[in-house]
């Protein structure tokens, strides 16, 4: 019995030391997407505090048009990031992830290329909307993540345009000028 006992105390120890909580992942590593999002911006992704900071003085975020391929609804001026999935996930479809109020399931961002597996991220910044958080949920079960976009003070937003120019422009080859 005293054996017994013992088993279940080193059990019960065990449980009280490894929780019996979510499991924690270690943080991936974050990069500007491929595309370059949000145009030639200066770049730094802070791996203590897990945050990607975006321009600076004078530099300007592009406006982008609503992009149904993209997966784009709105217009507005973006940023990206790719995050790399972090190992040890057996089911990325469960997961999800909340930027701001919005909750957005995995098949939203989620790229499977061959065998590279990440997640992109183009969310809509602004001048009101300069610090966006991302709280992933990689897979169900497994314990959120904290990631934070970060817009540096002086840098500009693209204007909306405000309307498209269709002209026809005519080469007038013997006078060798333009016609617009």
């Amino acid at each position: 019995m005293k054996k017994f006992s013992n088993i279940v105390l080193m059990f019960l120890i065990c449980l009280i030391l490894t929780g019996c909580q979510s499991k924690n992942l270690p943080y991936s590593t974050i990069s500007q997407d491929n595309y370059n999002t949000g145009g030639e911006l200066t770049f730094v992704y802070d791996e203590i505090t897990h945050t990607a900071h975006f321009g600076g003085e004078g530099e300007v975020v592009q406006y982008y048009k609503a992009n149904i391929a993209k997966g784009w609804t709105e217009e507005g001026c973006r940023v990206g990031i790719v995050i790399n999935l972090p190992a040890n996930i057996d089911d990325f479809s469960s997961g999800k992830t909340k930027i701001g109020d919005k909750e957005v399931s995995a098949d939203e961002y989620i790229i499977q290329e061959n065998e590279n597996i990440y997640a992109i991220f183009q969310p809509i910044v602004s001048e009101e909307n300069r610090v966006i958080t991302l709280e992933i949920t990689w897979q169900e079960g497994i314990a959120p993540q904290t990631y934070t976009i970060v817009i540096e003070n002086g840098t500009i937003f693209m204007p909306a345009p405000t309307e498209e120019i269709n002209q026809t422009i005519e080469i007038d080859a013997s006078q060798n000028r333009f016609v617009i």
